[in-house]
């Protein structure tokens, strides 16, 4: 194996290792807004927006920015 190799094998090994970290902090952001979601609509009696608004604009919309902006 040529120093080529090697190193397109170490760049693909730690471009791995930070896409898959990507991977676990944008699904520790989804859990976190998924939780405060739940939390304010169920447990407080102050919630006062369309539960599937609120979740589309709070939650599935910067999910869905979190995973489209690793391009």
């Amino acid at each position: 194996m040529n120093a080529q190799d090697e190193y397109l094998q170490l760049k693909n090994h730690w471009r791995d290792k930070i896409l898959s970290s990507y991977y676990v902090v944008v699904s520790i952001v989804f859990l976190a807004e998924l939780v405060l979601f739940l939390f304010m609509y169920i447990l407080t009696d102050a919630f006062q927006y369309d539960p599937i608004k609120f979740a589309f604009l709070y939650v599935v919309i910067p999910t869905t920015i979190n995973l489209i902006s690793r391009h």
